[in-house]
């Protein structure tokens, strides 16, 4: 079928030489059937006060509470008066019937909205994701309000996916 392709192409003496370069069709993906990401997705919630809402706009860096901050600060000491709000990624692995929460982490950022300026560390946020991913269920550190409200979110979000997820994950918010 590539070949077809190639000789119908406007130049011959290109499709020649596409023609000997292009002898084995490879997969465009190689994934591993014992691979612990596959089939995984992430989400994500805004925990701020004592609430826990659904943003996907956290995933990209472009929730409401990001738009127009200029990351500048390097700790929360350069912005006393910020407000502090912590980020759960959830990952959710399965569809269906069949699906589970396999992690929970949580990572934090600053923000202060009148001064336009923020502080977040994203080497760790990316590394609370990849630990979602995994399956680690880092919860530990939340205060017991907001990890209340996070368990009530997942559990209304999708009870049978509740139910499926593992015990120690459900023990986590309890």
């Amino acid at each position: 079928m590539a070949s077809e392709a190639i000789d119908n192409m406007a130049n011959p003496k290109f499709n020649r030489e596409i023609k000997e370069r292009v002898s084995v069709s490879l997969p465009l993906a190689f994934r591993r059937v014992e691979d612990p990401l596959l089939g995984a997705s992430l989400f994500s919630a805004l925990l701020v006060d004592d609430r826990a809402d659904i943003d996907e706009g956290l995933l990209h860096g472009r929730s409401d509470v990001e738009k127009g901050i200029r990351w500048k600060a390097s700790g929360p000491a350069e912005i006393p008066e910020a407000t502090h709000y912590r980020v759960a990624w959830i990952a959710l692995k399965g569809a269906g019937a069949d699906a589970l929460y396999h992690g929970v982490t949580i990572s934090e950022f600053f923000v202060d909205r009148p001064k336009r300026l923020g502080a977040k560390d994203l080497p760790a946020q990316v590394n609370a994701m990849s630990r979602a991913l995994a399956g680690k269920v880092e919860v530990d550190a939340l205060p017991d309000a907001l990890r209340q409200a996070l368990g009530s979110l997942l559990r209304e979000r999708g009870p049978l996916t509740w139910a499926n997820s593992r015990p120690e994950l459900r023990a986590a918010f309890e």
